[in-house]
């Protein structure tokens, strides 16, 4: 079974996002989507971004684009506001 975990990044700290990267090798996911949604604080070039929207979208349009990208029979989404 393929477990995929959709991270959705806007204006989050590099340090959580190494928090959350951890958290998808823990879980041993098989693949992280990382969404930038038109961050302006951190890293903005983490270079495995695989979505980098130019304007916030917000957060359902952000995560269904995650969705459609995902290849795994569960699907995860993590939110740095929970």
């Amino acid at each position: 079974m393929k477990i995929s975990i959709i991270l959705l990044r806007c204006d989050f700290t590099d340090e959580l996002y190494e928090l959350t990267k951890n958290a998808c090798k823990t879980l041993r996911a098989d693949e992280c989507i990382l969404i930038d949604n038109a961050s302006t604080v951190g890293k903005i070039d983490w270079g495995d971004i695989r979505i980098k929207n130019e304007t916030n979208l917000g957060y359902c349009k952000a995560v269904n684009q995650g969705f459609k990208e995902a290849t795994g029979d569960i699907i995860a989404v993590c939110n740095n506001d929970i």
